[in-house]
């Protein structure tokens, strides 16, 4: 079992494109549990996603998903900075 939680900072205004952005990449990874984007309740500009994985291979093997690979230019325009 292998999980995750990020802390991603978007620009303003660019929350609710993030979220499309990241749920839409995440449909039918092998391995994933658990994918969850959730508003930060403090700080609109704050998302936090939460990833449970049945390995750290898996989650490895979905960076290289076709779908993965496409969300990347769109989440770069929209993020300020990731921590995890």
């Amino acid at each position: 079992m292998y999980g995750l939680i990020a802390r991603i900072t978007v620009h303003p205004g660019k929350r609710d494109e993030m979220i499309d952005v990241l749920r839409g990449s995440a449909a039918d990874m092998p391995g994933c549990f658990g994918y969850v984007v959730a508003n930060d309740s403090a700080d609109e500009n704050v998302l936090w996603v939460t990833e449970v994985w049945d390995s750290l291979g898996s989650h490895d093997a979905s960076l290289s998903l076709p779908t993965v690979k496409e969300a990347k230019p769109g989440a770069k325009c929209s993020y300020l900075a990731s921590r995890r």
